[in-house]
């Protein structure tokens, strides 16, 4: 019983962790599109997204609260515990990503101009912030064993993203435009995640 409790252990955390490294490789890849097509936007991009992970991190870390939370009540949650989690941490994304606005705004007007970084920082933050507070309650996929076919699902997204990335440069998109492209995706997976657990994870109504 020793064995089959370690051997489920080590497959859950493989599954977690090729989320982990998909949606890294795919923040990874906003990066080098940046590095490597808009250099002259390297730097306010860098600036942008290093302020848009005080964001995240703060979301995350309401995340990880849940994630004891919702591991405890699984056997008996509700859809509109569920819901309730969701709206909570919509709040906390809109405090944490008007604060970083200020700081992006200060920044730019007082400190040092960068181009775009408040284009970047806008585009960076809502789509990605709102990827983080939908996933929130991905818990449920882990403890209802549908941790599967949102992982596959995010990585074929994360296959279109790179594919469509070196299809839209050919023909001279502009950084945002493959940005709002690559953001679309990543909700979109975030609204399968969503299906899956609201309608295939056996919550209660």
């Amino acid at each position: 019983s020793n064995f089959f409790q370690y051997y489920n252990l080590i497959k859950y955390g493989f599954i977690i962790n090729l989320s982990t490294i998909a949606l890294s490789l795919l923040l990874f890849n906003y990066r080098n599109l940046i590095l490597e097509n808009f250099t002259t936007d390297l730097a306010g991009f860098s600036l942008a997204f290093n302020v848009a992970l005080f964001v995240f991190l703060g979301i995350n870390t309401y995340g990880y609260i849940l994630t004891v939370r919702i591991g405890e009540e699984i056997d008996s949650i509700f859809k509109s515990t569920l819901k309730k989690y969701l709206k909570n941490g919509f709040l906390v994304f809109i405090l944490l990503f008007f604060a970083g606005f200020f700081i992006i705004y200060i920044y730019d007007n007082f400190i040092v101009t960068f181009d775009n970084i408040i284009l970047y920082y806008l585009v960076i933050t809502s789509f990605v912030g709102l990827y983080y507070v939908f996933s929130i309650i991905s818990p449920v996929l882990l403890y209802r064993n549908t941790i599967n076919q949102s992982t596959t699902f995010f990585v074929f997204v994360l296959i279109i993203d790179y594919l469509s990335n070196i299809y839209l440069l050919k023909f001279d998109m502009s950084s945002f435009q493959i940005l709002l492209k690559s953001g679309s995706l990543l909700l979109i997976s975030a609204f399968y995640n969503l299906y899956l657990i609201f309608n295939k994870s056996e919550i209660y109504n």
